[in-house]
């Protein structure tokens, strides 16, 4: 008589310790406050419905992750990912139920009235991810109030309060010559209007301001007539703004950056302005 005995080397039995080490590695990365579920394969009616919503409500997956509560922050872009295009094939069920529950208090991705359409969300996400600072409190001696920093790209930038528009006699060095030839000109790219307002400027309207097509077309205008780079530009002002680099210029004009100081974006039109035609 034959005893079966269970091979501990299985393909189930090896499954299983994958899962409970995954588990195990995901409890001490994430600070999770509740118990964790065991995961269980996602059938294909979960995954197809996931899929239609995020179809029916246009939102993106970076959205969707910044309105799940913080009790879920285990739940990341790339589980959602994995779930819809069938790379991952497991889950918790707090997690399905987690995001289907979100999802189904979506309205539809055209319902742009919505105050819960992609625009507004995009909005609330913006200023989740980068919200006003509090203005400080002046001291009583003080009479002038500095700018307030405004956080972009998690970096500090504090709008220069001490830029002074160029003049002709600001010209320094040899006679600007153009140093850019045919095959040099930057291309101009087709404009598009940017799908949102940049934080720093619905923060700070009066010292920032969008892009518009308008200073695109004109940047790419004075650039075309003087043949001057912006790098030799701002070498030969003495005025030139120590918080403008030429590398911004350069991505307003192929539309990188949206967005700029209003002070800086008025000093460059001028700037060129001053600059004879090429010839």
């Amino acid at each position: 008589m034959l005893l079966m005995v269970d091979d501990p080397n299985s393909p189930d039995d090896l499954e299983c310790d994958l899962r409970l080490d995954r588990q195990k590695r995901l409890e001490r990365r994430v600070q999770v406050t509740r118990t964790l579920s065991p995961y269980r394969p996602i059938s294909d009616t979960e995954r197809a419905h996931i899929v239609e919503t995020l179809k029916r409500t246009g939102i993106r997956y970076k959205t969707l992750i910044s309105l799940i509560p913080s009790s879920f922050s285990d739940i990341t872009m790339q589980i959602v990912k994995g779930w819809v295009n069938g790379t991952t094939k497991t889950a918790r069920p707090e997690h399905i139920e987690c995001v289907t529950s979100i999802l189904a208090g979506l309205p539809d991705a055209a319902d742009t009235q919505s105050p819960f359409s992609q625009a507004a969300l995009d909005a609330s996400h913006n200023a989740r991810v980068n919200p006003s600072p509090v203005p400080a409190k002046p001291k009583k001696t003080a009479t002038v109030i500095e700018p307030e920093p405004i956080t972009k790209d998690r970096k500090l930038v504090l709008a220069d309060p001490a830029i002074v528009m160029p003049r002709k006699s600001d010209l320094q060095g040899p006679r600007v010559f153009p140093n850019l030839s045919n095959e040099r000109l930057p291309r101009k790219p087709k404009w598009k209007s940017s799908p949102t307002t940049s934080p720093q400027v619905l923060a700070y309207p009066d010292i920032y301001r969008m892009i518009d097509e308008e200073t695109f077309d004109c940047l790419h205008a004075e650039v075309q007539r003087t043949r001057v780079s912006p790098s030799l530009m701002i070498k030969r002002f003495k005025s030139a703004p120590p918080s403008l680099p030429a590398r911004r210029i350069s991505e307003w004009m192929r539309l990188v950056t949206r967005s700029g100081e209003i002070k800086l974006i008025e000093w460059v039109l001028r700037a060129y302005a001053i600059l004879p035609d090429a010839h």
